[in-house]
């Protein structure tokens, strides 16, 4: 099945930090019921840079693996995409979470991303489990998770402190067995 929209994925720590700056300022109001509260200093070019090197340490301790969402024609940052919590031994697992820009929501971008991401996990990585936690009122993030072929697990109470609030999520997996 081709792709339903032209994007690849960046390595995080290798873009941009004021461009990065700019997806998350742009979309403050739109991810603050979804995210958790960001640290002091987070909306400055400093933050960012400092997260960019967070993201770059993490990935090379095999802990997580941040991207960017880019648009292949103009090379727009559309989103952020990222695995993290990787656990190797005989978990072989890590945790999906995901944004788009407002402006691009609700076009395929995240399913897309969530593909990509997926075939890095089981080839690259060599993961065999992809969780997902979704809040139950966040439609959008549970349209995208249901069309990348995740199963419903179950529900975390009080999963995530969200904007300020301790959060219900529903969990979602995949393995590299559902993918192939």
């Amino acid at each position: 099945m081709a792709p339903s929209v032209a994007i690849h994925l960046v390595r995080w720590e290798s873009l941009d930090p004021v461009s990065v700056l700019d997806l998350y300022v742009r979309n403050r109001e739109h991810l603050a019921p979804w995210e958790p509260v960001p640290p002091p200093g987070f909306h400055t070019v400093e933050g960012q840079r400092a997260r960019s090197l967070e993201a770059a340490a993490a990935r090379s301790a095999g802990r997580s693996a941040e991207f960017g969402v880019v648009e292949d024609i103009g090379g727009a940052l559309v989103g952020r995409i990222g695995l993290s919590g990787i656990m190797r031994g005989p978990f072989q697992s890590g945790h999906l979470g995901y944004l788009v820009d407002e402006a691009h929501c609700g076009r395929g971008y995240a399913v897309e991303a969530v593909r990509l991401t997926l075939v890095h996990a089981f080839t690259e990585l060599r993961l065999h489990r992809i969780e997902a936690a979704v809040m139950p009122a966040n439609h959008a993030s549970l349209r995208v998770i249901a069309r990348a072929g995740f199963r419903e697990e179950g529900l975390a109470r009080r999963y995530l402190l969200i904007n300020g609030s301790w959060e219900d999520h529903r969990i979602f997996a995949r393995t590299v067995e559902d993918a192939s």
